[in-house]
């Protein structure tokens, strides 16, 4: 028996020796990992070094993409923790000289010209939750314009932007080119590159100048030659608005970090930002604080910074005009109607007030694009709410929850896109769909007719087997100003 109770008491102590020992050892290597002289690629300060450690052609700097192009290089997958460092090199570079691109104003068209600014606004990060590639799925035989009713389609111009690349392209009914916008993303950090991505969202104006969104990056302005009139680098992403003021009202973010979510480590925040005709912020609001200062504050509580450090994923943004105020207040001139993808959510904001004063969830699931119509009801694009895997388009009101319409495609040609998709309510009361993961626009009548029919011609991927996204296409009336164009004779003007 002695023997016996000596034997376990060695294992006894072996065990808990070995517990300690591990212990530690985890200990010390966790002391050891945390210094920054012997792990320096951890150190924020290592990758905003001068010379970088990846020089880049004629002199510009990254560090953000070189700290994504060295963790490539040793196989570490990309984590959270990699994207707490990655943001925070990018807020990080707000405090080093940088340059961007304007175009002097002048009366006439002049010549590009450089100006040394400080990004203090222009760059931020990318703790992005969704990740959008420029095609998803296999192109199909079907291209262009499939489908023609004249008599019942809404006639005008087709505007869109392609997932092919940067790009925005402007059609006749009939699908024949009139124009097309490019600026790859390389020119703005001043070195050649094959084009990063695509724009996520364009507007064109009526003098032929394009604004252009490559989402996460940069916002940008280019006039009908895609020559450069200005350029933000701050986190533009999914939307912007521009009013008649030409003051234009765009979604940005940035990391912050804000007590209620986490005391060190950042989020990304949503911000509505008011750009001036050149390009210069002229005010921001952010959407934390407007939810946080309002009766809807309790929704915050619903945020899961650990999962999604891009708490809201704001994807649309729309400003009323104050033509249907008589309707309700709420839809008064200047207040701003948002999406927030990550909540099922859709919110008016008053900027003046900066606070949200009405929201609405649980008729859908990560919804794009609300619309408020003339009759005060509201229309939308429900990515995943037909049987949790179609998608569908609702008018809806958005005080009863009575839904008025809807369509969800045909039997055997059902609406799908997980990400993204667009809607619009025409002039001749027809519904303009963008499904974009599959490359398509649809006009549909309110009886649910197809009327007009349009397949991105444009192929992506290493073999161009796949159709290229339609993030958005806007039609645009039979009388919006075409002046600029050298041609009209379907031929284009490139």
């Amino acid at each position: 028996m002695g023997e016996g109770n000596q034997s376990r008491t060695a294992g006894i102590v072996y065990k808990v020796g070995l517990f300690f020992f591990l212990m530690t050892t985890f200990f010390a290597w966790g002391v050891i990992a945390s210094r920054e002289e012997i792990f320096p690629h951890r150190s924020i300060e290592y990758w905003l070094q001068k010379p970088p450690p990846t020089p880049r052609p004629n002199g510009s700097t990254d560090p953000a993409s070189d700290y994504l192009a060295w963790l490539e290089r040793k196989g570490i997958p990309f984590r959270g923790e990699h994207l707490i460092l990655f943001s925070l090199i990018q807020a990080q570079m707000r405090d080093h000289p940088g340059f961007r691109k304007v175009r002097e104003p002048a009366q006439g068209r002049g010549e590009e010209s450089t100006e040394a600014v400080l990004p203090g606004e222009e760059e931020r990060s990318e703790l992005v939750s969704i990740s959008y590639f420029g095609a998803y799925r296999s192109g199909q035989s079907k291209s262009n314009v499939t489908l023609f009713d004249k008599q019942k389609a809404q006639d005008g111009y087709n505007f869109y932007v392609s997932g092919h690349g940067p790009v925005a392209l402007l059609l006749d009914m009939e699908g024949n080119r009139l124009h097309e916008w490019s600026f790859e993303y390389g020119k703005l950090l001043d070195y050649d590159s094959e084009a990063l991505g695509h724009w996520r969202r364009a507007y064109l104006y009526e003098n032929g100048d394009v604004l252009a969104i490559y989402n996460d990056k940069a916002m940008i302005r280019i006039d009908k030659d895609s020559k450069l009139i200005w350029s933000f680098m701050g986190g533009a992403h999914h939307a912007a608005f521009v009013g008649k003021d030409d003051k234009t009202f765009a979604l940005v973010h940035r990391p912050r970090v804000n007590r209620r979510f986490n005391r060190i480590k950042p989020v990304l925040e949503d911000f509505i930002t008011i750009f001036d005709s050149q390009g210069s912020v002229l005010e921001e609001t952010s959407l934390v604080d407007c939810f946080e200062s309002s009766v809807y504050a309790p929704i915050l509580e619903t945020v899961r910074p650990l999962e999604i450090p891009d708490i809201f994923h704001t994807n649309s943004l729309s400003l009323f005009d104050g033509s249907q105020v008589q309707l309700s207040p709420l839809f008064k001139k200047g207040n701003a109607l948002i999406s927030i993808h990550s909540l099922n959510l859709i919110a008016i904001i008053d900027l003046e007030v900066k606070q949200v004063v009405w929201a609405l969830s649980g008729m859908w699931y990560r919804q794009h694009e609300p619309v408020l119509l003339k009759n005060g009801h509201m229309l939308i694009f429900d990515n995943l709410g037909y049987l949790g895997k179609w998608a569908r388009i609702l008018e809806f009101d958005p005080f009863t929850q009575e839904i008025y319409w809807s369509y969800t495609g045909t039997p055997d040609n059902r609406l799908s896109s997980y990400t993204q998709g667009s809607v619009q309510r025409l002039g001749n009361g027809n519904t303009l769909i963008s499904e974009t993961e599959s490359g398509r626009v649809l006009e549909v009548t309110p009886d649910k007719e197809i009327v007009w029919e349009f397949y991105n011609p444009h192929r992506s991927g290493k073999n161009n087997e796949l159709i290229a996204t339609i993030p958005e296409m806007v039609r645009l009336p039979p009388d919006f100003p075409l002046d600029w164009l050298e041609s009209k004779d379907g031929k284009g003007s490139r």
